[in-house]
């Protein structure tokens, strides 16, 4: 029964490696050391040591409310802009601490890039600010 094909493509074809992919044979892009986040007194994230390598597909995958967005907030400092939030651990994007004295939080979100499912990029911006900047936009790009 050598004949009998249990894929749709020839996996052989695609001319792969058969040996395994080892994490820790894989450039690192982002590590995270033991990575506490606390609202408050409330602890969403405890404990999160994880390393994502360089030029791979990562997914964060879980139910609602198990803390995938928190942490991915945390990847660009985002918490940063919640009051009540304060963070342990460490974060190195391409070995540097991202939450080290002295990072540019500008330059780092400039890097670490975000794409939400709803667009809240400024959670304390008001209507009327995101109608002038829009207002303002439109007008520009009528005038060329």
């Amino acid at each position: 029964m050598s004949d009998v094909k249990t894929h749709s493509i020839d996996i052989s074809a695609m001319q792969r490696s058969q040996q395994a992919l080892r994490i820790e044979d894989e450039a690192v892009c982002l590590s995270v050391n033991d990575l506490h986040l606390y609202y408050g007194e409330k602890e969403a994230l405890k404990g999160v040591n994880m390393i994502i390598p360089e030029k791979k597909v990562t997914a964060f995958i879980g139910p609602s409310g198990c803390g995938k967005s928190t942490l991915l907030r945390c990847f660009n400092r985002m918490n940063d802009l919640v009051d009540s939030c304060r963070i342990t651990g460490e974060i190195n994007l391409h070995d540097n601490n991202i939450y080290a004295k002295g990072t540019d939080v500008a330059e780092l979100r400039r890097r670490v890039g975000m794409v939400f499912q709803k667009p809240n990029p400024f959670p304390k911006a008001s209507m009327k600010t995101w109608r002038t900047a829009f207002v303002f936009k439109v007008s520009i790009k009528s005038v060329f």
